[in-house]
């Protein structure tokens, strides 16, 4: 068995579906020769000085060479490939409206290094394992700086793993393939995907140039702002200076001054338009409860539009056949809460309907807002003053056979639960 490539010329939505069912694809000679050529010599004087790996994670004969933007300009080019970049755009863009570049790096693996221990590049965020499947986080690519072999340590793939929840070091060398590649290729995969590098058994170097993107909305892997001097980032395209984090990565962060483009820090000079604040707000609305309509600025909520979203969004991460269902109506807690609506958790059976009293921020819904400090996000959501009686999560859990239980969950309105009761 072979893992997939793609012919140089693959479209956007080809690799989008490539990374959606198997995790992972391979273009073939994305690049030319020339600019692969370029970036080995203008990345090798730090090659040359950067030290071995100090255990077998990071690979004892392996060097690690950083801050490739601002070492190598060609590397410019590999780092906005349109295909790549617009790929990224749209599996990450189901979960956020931001993307940015997370780390790069020139891999070279030495002779005699053993295979790397197998892993998902989005535990770098404290190896936290809590990521719905389905919520993508990361893009990572392997260019190839050199031909892959199998006997050079070519990168090895689980194909598919980027849909399991199973432990990464469960897995061995056996269980993956080869990532076999020309010159100018790339590897592109999810941050789910298990993978790992694989062992040298040539006596030459193997290099590869490593780039991953993330959502604008986590913390960069490698701190772009520092390893691009910002009088360098002043020269950059600005698809590319927005691309190393000068932008708003998601509704309401980065901002500078009074609700400014962070891209204005490089121009201190001049001065932002504000606009761009509210106007990240309105596109993010994809991903809150609320559908909100803008009038000179002014939240206009609509309560029905902003249940149905609401209901839509509980939905989607709400109906799952699972062994826990107490786990599973936490992990809803979880991603609730990220949109600024809490309950109380209580223990669930496997079998019955729960009732949880749900909040929004600091308040209950139809309380009163004076003296609330925040009134103003309670009354931005929709749904707090324009619901009489207020809402709760509604959670049924029905036994589905070996000791599963189906999990459904739906925001309900008080009243209508008190109707029904009196009926």
């Amino acid at each position: 068995m072979s893992l997939i490539h793609l012919p140089s010329g693959a479209s956007v939505e080809q690799v989008v579906e490539c990374l959606t069912e198997h995790g992972y694809c391979i273009i073939d000679q994305a690049v030319s020769e020339d600019v692969v050529d370029a970036v080995n010599r203008e990345m090798e004087p730090y090659v040359g000085t950067t030290d071995d790996g100090v255990n077998n994670a990071l690979g004892k004969q392996t060097r690690r060479s950083g801050a490739v933007i601002a070492r190598s300009k060609s590397s410019h080019q590999i780092v906005m490939h349109p295909t790549v970049v617009g790929a990224t755009r749209a599996f990450l863009g189901r979960n956020a409206t931001k993307i940015q570049l997370n780390l790069t790096q020139v891999i070279s693996i030495g002779p005699g290094n053993k295979e790397q221990f197998l892993h998902r590049d989005e535990f770098a965020w404290d190896w936290y394992d809590h990521f719905p499947e389905d919520f993508q986080t990361e893009v990572s690519t392997i260019w190839a700086l050199d031909d892959f072999t199998e006997e050079n340590g070519a990168t090895r793939v689980i194909p598919g793993s980027h849909k399991t929840k199973g432990v990464a070091t469960e897995y061995t060398i056996k269980d993956t393939l080869a990532a076999e590649m020309k010159k100018g290729s790339v590897l592109i995969y999810s941050g789910k995907t298990i993978h790992g590098g694989g062992p040298n058994r040539t006596n030459t170097w193997r290099r590869a140039l490593n780039l991953d993107y993330c959502i604008g909305w986590l913390r960069q892997e490698e701190n772009q702002y520092l390893v691009v001097p910002p009088e360098l980032a002043k020269t950059l395209p600005i698809d590319m200076q927005r691309l190393i984090g000068y932008d708003l990565g998601a509704a309401s962060l980065g901002y500078v001054r009074e609700f400014e483009d962070p891209l204005v820090s490089l121009y201190p000079e001049e001065k932002g338009d504000p606009k761009i604040f509210m106007t990240l707000l309105e596109e993010a609305t994809k991903f809150t409860p609320a559908q909100v309509q803008y009038d000179d600025y002014e939240m206009l909520p609509n309560a029905e539009t902003a249940m149905e979203a609401l209901n839509a969004y509980v939905g989607s991460i709400g109906e799952q056949e699972v062994l826990n269902p107490t786990l599973a109506v936490k992990r809803l807690q979880t991603n609730l809460s990220k949109i600024g609506y809490y309950f109380e958790m209580m223990d669930l059976d496997k079998s019955g309907t729960t009732m949880f009293a749900m909040r929004h921020n600091a308040g209950a819904f139809n309380a009163s807002y004076d003296n609330n400090p925040y009134g103003e996000f309670q009354e931005d959501d929709g749904i707090s003053k324009h619901i009489e009686g207020g809402i709760s999560l509604m959670v049924t859990c029905t036994p589905s056979g070996n000791g599963k239980s189906m999990v459904e969950a739906e925001i309900v309105r008080n009243s209508d639960t008190m109707d029904e009761e009196d009926i």
